[in-house]
């Protein structure tokens, strides 16, 4: 949540009324607000490669990081709102992102932080910091339905919370369907006297319009609980409707996600002493670099396990248009990479 009490302060002594809940003033804040998420360039080591596409602006979505890369995204969010209270508002935030597993992600927030201007004031005003741990339980391209389940400490100036969620999605293709549970604990104000449950579920399609382009819609809606245990006085909203477009910019990571391996005489012996044609890794490998990366100019090859690919080759869209034993020549290119890395 990155509405804190030190910012509904603010709102109060320029206003010279009670601010509202944080509940309402974000749903108010979002009135005719196109969100608009950048991921910026970041230089982390001297090999490049692309980070991974994200296709939502509010939404998590279940692919955790590959194995050993490291990120840096900037976030930009702008919001505006009109009438009596009206003011503009740019929120940053600043991820280090670390795959420690094929299947876990640890990140840090280094800063939250936003600038805002209305009639009577301009500045900026430094938010809090966070610790986020995403745990990927199946794939949302090869499984029926992906799932992943999260949890994030967050502290800053007079705020602590605790936050966990439940990540579903599922991929048709293009088309990326995404689903987030999110429970919140809150405690702020002085001496962290102040504290708030939160309940909410996001629900969100997006179409994949080129490999660094996105656009769709997310839904919100939450349950407030003030005090946790005064029934009440919870609120109970359907807080907004988003329509964004993401656009993913180039990053640099430590560890080359879109590196790809030359064909070895001991490639050609994955496992089990089972030969591979050397020609026809030579292949695969051509085929995965023109076909794939310079396409896709995504991380493909290293985000999912060994033991995936043949399904996700073989379940690939027709705008693919690999012949059969095209396809045959990238699965056993890249089981022989997977295979030999273990």
């Amino acid at each position: 949540m990155r509405y804190t009490a030190q910012a509904d302060a603010k709102k109060k002594q320029l206003t010279g009324s009670s601010p509202p809940n944080r509940a309402d003033s974000l749903r108010g804040q979002m009135k005719s607000t196109l969100r608009v998420g950048i991921f910026v360039a970041a230089i982390l080591s001297a090999l490049p490669s692309f980070g991974g596409a994200r296709h939502f602006t509010f939404l998590y979505e279940a692919n955790t990081s590959a194995p050993g890369s490291l990120e840096l995204e900037n976030w930009v969010t702008w919001r505006h709102a009109t009438g009596a209270g009206r003011f503009d508002q740019v929120d940053f935030r600043h991820e280090l992102e670390y795959g420690v597993t094929e299947r876990f992600q640890a990140s840090i927030y280094l800063a939250d932080w936003f600038y805002e201007t209305d009639p009577e004031h301009s500045g900026s005003t430094y938010s809090d910091t966070a610790i986020e741990l995403i745990y990927n339980l199946t794939n949302p391209v090869v499984d029926p339905l992906g799932l992943s389940i999260y949890g994030e400490l967050r502290a800053g100036d007079r705020l602590i919370e605790l936050e966990s969620k439940l990540i579903s999605q599922k991929n048709f293709g293009p088309l990326i369907l995404a689903y987030n549970a999110t429970l919140e604990s809150v405690w702020e104000g002085n001496d962290l006297a102040e504290r708030e449950g939160e309940f909410s579920q996001a629900l969100g399609a997006s179409y994949e319009i080129s490999p660094r382009i996105s656009a769709g819609i997310e839904l919100l809606h939450e349950f407030v609980f003030p005090e946790w245990h005064d029934t009440e006085k919870i609120r109970n909203f359907f807080k907004k409707v988003s329509i964004f477009v993401a656009l993913a910019c180039l990053l640099v990571s430590c560890k080359s996600t879109n590196y790809v391996p030359p064909v070895t005489s001991q490639m050609a012996t994955p496992r089990k002493g089972q030969h591979v044609d050397l020609a026809m890794l030579r292949e695969g490998r051509t085929l995965f670099v023109h076909r794939c990366i310079e396409c896709h100019t995504l991380p493909v090859l290293w985000h999912y396990r060994a033991e995936d690919w043949p399904d996700i080759v073989d379940n690939m869209s027709h705008r693919a248009s690999l012949k059969p034993a095209e396809r045959e020549a990238i699965i056993a290119y890249i089981l022989a990479v997977r295979f030999a890395e273990h």
